[in-house]
């Protein structure tokens, strides 16, 4: 089955960058099999989300940083978490409540999603999936925008928190970012969580 980024132009020269992350994350995924809950204490820990209501996460696709662990502290703490779900192409994400009971969908490009019977949620708070991170607060995601869409759209909207979630072997130095990828406020690790801006 083709992968989003077979489609996607390489106008900003960030493929090398992407093969290098993805490989920095395997690694990691199999190197760290207690990394999702030590991210998630981090998160609790260092984020400020106590004012926040809705908070959305991403479903883990492959090897990136589960959420799982996350999803139950923030649930045990009374929040309404939401998952992404993609409409259209080149359009923002919308957002679905989740819960661990619900039913999922399998939507485009194989991530499960909750179907339509499922509230739209409007967050306030985005856990977001990436492939490398700047401590500067750039990301390097899997190159469709949805991410950038839909952080630039909620951005205009209301005060969104914008927290990547990662191993720390997916750090990097330097990659290439352009003025439509929307800057990180924090990052979270199996090692820290990193106060961006």
């Amino acid at each position: 089955m083709p992968k989003l980024t077979d489609f996607l132009p390489d106008p900003f020269g960030k493929d090398i960058y992407r093969l290098n992350a993805k490989k920095a994350r395997e690694d990691a995924h199999l190197r760290r099999p207690h990394a999702a809950r030590q991210a998630a204490a981090h998160f609790i820990a260092s984020v400020p989300f106590a004012t926040r209501k809705c908070i959305a996460v991403y479903y883990p696709a492959g090897t990136e940083l589960h959420t799982w662990p996350l999803v139950e502290e923030l649930q045990a703490e009374g929040k309404t978490v939401c998952l992404p779900v993609v409409t259209d192409t080149n359009k923002p994400l919308i957002f679905r409540t989740y819960t661990p009971e619900m039913p999922l969908e399998k939507g485009p490009y194989g991530i499960m999603a909750p179907s339509t019977a499922a509230p739209v949620c409007h967050p306030d708070l985005l856990i977001v999936p990436l492939l490398a991170f700047r401590r500067d607060g750039g990301r390097l995601g899997m190159g469709g925008g949805y991410y950038d869409r839909s952080l630039h759209q909620l951005r205009r909207e209301r005060n969104v928190l914008a927290v990547g979630y990662a191993y720390a072997d997916q750090e990097m130095e330097k990659f290439p970012v352009d003025r439509h990828d929307q800057p990180l406020d924090w990052i979270v690790t199996e090692r820290e969580a990193i106060k961006v801006r």
